[in-house]
């Protein structure tokens, strides 16, 4: 961790993008789903250590006081051609589960069944799926997405109304 630490500036975004090179190499590469989950899972612990750590010995412990919920699982990477037909159809989460939709590269269209609503979620813009919500996501031209699962708000804080 001292190598991290000594890196200026180091931070959630750069572990996020490197979260995100680790997941496409590891579906990439590793043929069973179950083995990726676990290869996966164990990144987020190992980036969410070392982001916790760098923080606490730059800012002390007021520095993860408020840190935001970590997922419980992920879907696989999904791009326009791979997406179940199942996410392009109304469903919902379970209740109690949250999602966080994030696009690893293009954008797409979430629409809310009930109360009518849709938004645009992009790469700088993830989208939060409450539990239950019914929805479906419309794919606009090329992209990557994956959905993180929480048993929480995903964005916590201040950013929990979006």
């Amino acid at each position: 961790m001292l190598k991290h630490i000594a890196i200026t500036g180091l931070d959630n975004e750069h572990f996020d993008r490197w979260l995100v090179l680790w997941n496409q190499t590891v579906d990439a590469v590793v043929p069973n789903d179950a083995a990726a989950q676990v290869f996966r899972e164990a990144a987020s612990r190992i980036a969410d250590s070392l982001l916790t750590g760098i923080k606490v010995q730059r800012d002390g412990l007021r520095a993860v006081s408020k840190k935001p919920a970590a997922p419980y699982a992920s879907s696989p990477i999904f791009d326009q051609d791979n997406l179940p037909d199942a996410l392009r159809s109304h469903h919902s989460t379970k209740d109690g589960t949250w999602g966080l939709l994030r696009m690893l590269e293009g954008e797409v269209e979430l629409v809310f069944v009930d109360p009518p609503s849709s938004r645009t979620v992009t790469v700088d813009n993830p989208a939060p799926i409450p539990p239950q919500a019914l929805h479906f996501v419309k794919p606009d031209g090329p992209m990557k997405m994956q959905v993180e699962f929480y048993h929480n708000h995903p964005l916590g804080g201040d950013q929990a109304d979006n």
